[in-house]
């Protein structure tokens, strides 16, 4: 049998049955998960960075810009094109 990373003979005791016939060296699987490792946990830091920069843009939204408290309790409007509490509103200037 052959080792389907390597394509190096596998002898005795070197290798894992990975299913019907699919045999590798425990070495090629062993490197191989750890790139795979490697690889996720680069896409997870990227991921989390993402995260982060969506969190603090959410909750940059989620405040009145007047008073800056959460907009998750009571009556908003509209000023202009951004959300306020009812409370923090007031009308427009007279021209």
């Amino acid at each position: 049998m052959t080792c389907l990373r390597c394509a190096k003979p596998i002898h005795p005791g070197t290798g894992v049955l990975l299913g019907a016939a699919r045999r590798v060296h425990v070495r090629c699987l062993g490197g191989a998960t750890q790139l795979k490792a490697l690889e996720l946990r680069s896409a997870a830091k990227g991921l989390q960075a993402q995260t982060e920069v969506l969190i603090a843009r959410a909750r940059a939204i989620g405040r009145c810009v007047l008073c800056e408290d959460p907009l998750a309790f009571g009556a908003l409007i509209f000023q202009g094109e951004r959300l306020v509490h009812a409370a923090c509103w007031w009308p427009p200037a007279a021209a």
